[in-house]
């Protein structure tokens, strides 16, 4: 029995504007024609040990860069300070390593437990601050059956 693998994956993705990102329109917002669709690259290295037949561990590293991130922002029309859609300038990197222990049955159910560490930063920013809405703590707890 192999007692462990190595699997490292790349990869690219893109997520278009919304029709609401791109034509909502109101007495304080005006629609966004322009923006173009978000971009990440991501990688990651991941790491399975075999403790026995059912019982696994892993390991990963993992990280993605995110261009084009949509945001809400202000911007002057007609004399006015309104609200438009836009993309940011400034880049993400996230950074993250996560670790799991897993148990699998022969009759098709698995229970696992996994805790990651992460974390988000504006690349363009003079002092790095973090991503709103980005948890440096995750864990997780699932049971599956096939």
């Amino acid at each position: 029995m192999t007692r462990g693998n190595l699997k490292l994956t790349a990869g690219k993705a893109f997520r278009n504007p919304s029709q609401l990102e791109r034509f909502y329109a109101s007495q304080t917002q005006i629609a966004s024609y322009n923006v173009r669709p978000e971009q990440v690259f991501s990688a990651e290295a991941e790491f399975t040990h075999r403790f026995s037949r059912v019982v696994s561990g892993l390991i990963t590293g993992y990280t993605n860069y995110v261009t084009n991130l949509i945001e809400l922002g202000t911007t002057g029309y007609q004399g006015m300070d309104v609200n438009q859609d836009r993309n940011s300038n400034a880049p993400i990197l996230v950074l993250g390593a996560e670790t799991e222990l897993r148990h699998e049955w022969q009759q098709g159910w698995m229970l696992s437990a996994s805790a990651s560490i992460q974390k988000a930063s504006y690349q363009n920013d003079g002092n790095r601050r973090n991503v709103p809405n980005s948890p440096l703590l995750l864990g997780a707890a699932k049971a599956m059956m096939r």
